[in-house]
């Protein structure tokens, strides 16, 4: 089966990426898995009684604006785990705050101002996914030294925003899986034809994972969005 997209704003007018690019992006998603995307807030999508933020768990955040991306993250992972045919349970955290998915699935959530997504698949060939959603913004040159090598520095042929969503998306990923330490200079990150690339740099201690990963990314003057995903080894022969 293919990848699948939802998306959950009012109109394609609404929605902040074009529609030919979403759908690139999912096709080249692993199959099965289903992407669900919508705003980050639920005034105006229709969405307020559903997403019953007074219901929340109790480490869910307490700000009003991010209680609400809480909210319509987990809203929008029930849509693609029902799209699934998977039910989903209360989707309660982790004590570090992950979403604790029903068996035999693998997930990510992400929220930035105005998207928030989920992205869900089946274990079965795949040990990890990971999605980030950044506002499409400057990074100063004391987080471009934090985040980037010095080689992507160098290079300068990427937005310091793409670099750093594909890295956070590396490190949700790969966290729950235990892989330690995860640090932004462990990489970099290059793009083709709207694939990522990841080359370890000498001081990567998870080097060993580098050829399970692949991912996707998509790029407007407003946000940038990264899907990366760790596949099973196959077995030696």
């Amino acid at each position: 089966m293919t990848s699948r997209l939802i998306t959950l704003w009012d109109s394609l007018q609404s929605c902040p990426f074009p529609d030919s690019a979403l759908r690139a992006l999912v096709a080249g998603l692993p199959p099965d898995s289903v992407l669900a995307l919508g705003p980050d807030q639920p005034d105006g999508s229709g969405m307020t009684a559903e997403l019953q933020l007074d219901r929340l768990p109790a480490n869910a955040p307490r700000h009003p604006r991010r209680r609400a991306q809480y909210g319509m993250g987990r809203h929008l992972a029930r849509t693609a785990l029902e799209t699934l045919g998977v039910e989903p349970g209360d989707l309660g955290a982790h004590p570090d705050g992950g979403c604790a998915w029903p068996p035999r699935i693998v997930g990510s959530i992400t929220h930035t101002r105005g998207v928030a997504a989920a992205w869900v698949g089946p274990d079965s060939g795949l040990r990890g996914l990971g999605i980030d959603a950044e506002r499409h913004k400057p990074l100063s040159p004391a987080a471009q030294q934090h985040v980037l090598t010095p080689a992507e520095i160098d290079a300068d042929d990427l937005p310091p925003a793409l670099r750093f969503s594909a890295k956070e998306a590396i490190y949700k990923c790969l966290a729950p899986l235990g892989v330690a330490p995860l640090r932004f200079q462990d990489v970099s990150v290059g793009v083709e034809e709207g694939s990522l690339r990841f080359e370890p740099t000498p001081d990567c201690q998870w080097k060993a994972e580098m050829p399970t990963l692949a991912g996707v990314c998509l790029t407007t003057d407003a946000h940038v969005l990264t899907c990366v995903w760790a596949r099973t080894p196959e077995p030696a022969a």
